[in-house]
């Protein structure tokens, strides 16, 4: 756990810079440890429609998590980047989708944009994170755009809006963060050695 700092753009600096230090079996390990907890959730049964992340700049690897989620007969989705202050969007994935990189380098599945669907057509969302602490408050990258694309959640009951799980290492847990008053909350995190839950 590293202890957090009051600057959240040293504090992200910091984290992802350790995130890159893993070791690759060691991540192939943590990727697939996390997708087993997840899939024992019931919220994660009781999902149809699932997103997750590509993973980017030594994330966590969620595509055994999607793998998964298809085998179970689930539609598996992953985030579409429109512009700078939209809201994300949603397009199907399968393994054999055709890939092209978005203006940040990660991966996007071509698909029609008639086909993506919002966020709040989701059941459960697998979210990215740099940082998180015990209660489940994620610090992100910074662009804001899970916090646009989910802000519907913070204001709506539990059962009328998707479940929201971020996924990281253990060793990006931090002592506290201080949500601002628009960070959507996570109902929980998963890392390869527990699950916390708010």
């Amino acid at each position: 756990m590293v202890s957090s700092q009051p600057d959240p753009t040293n504090l992200r600096k910091k984290i992802r810079e350790l995130r890159r230090t893993v070791p690759s079996v060691y991540a192939v390990q943590a990727s697939y440890r996390i997708s087993e907890q997840v899939a024992s959730r019931s919220d994660y049964q009781a999902s149809q429609r699932i997103s997750a992340f590509l993973p980017f700049d030594g994330e966590i690897n969620p595509l055994p998590l999607l793998d998964r989620a298809v085998q179970d007969g689930k539609s598996a989705f992953v985030p579409i980047l429109r512009g700078k202050s939209e809201p994300l969007r949603f397009a199907r994935w399968t393994r054999d989708a055709a890939l092209r990189k978005n203006s940040f380098g990660i991966d996007e599945p071509v698909v029609a944009e008639s086909q993506w669907i919002a966020a709040s057509e989701l059941d459960l969302a697998l979210v990215p994170l740099v940082a998180f602490d015990q209660s489940c408050n994620r610090l992100g990258v910074g662009g804001g755009y899970y916090d646009r694309s989910f802000a519907f959640a913070i204001d709506t009951q539990r059962e009328q809006r998707p479940a929201l799980i971020g996924l990281g290492f253990e060793l990006q847990r931090v002592d506290g963060l201080t949500p601002a008053a628009w960070d959507v909350p996570l109902d929980a995190v998963v890392t390869e050695l527990q699950t916390y839950q708010r």
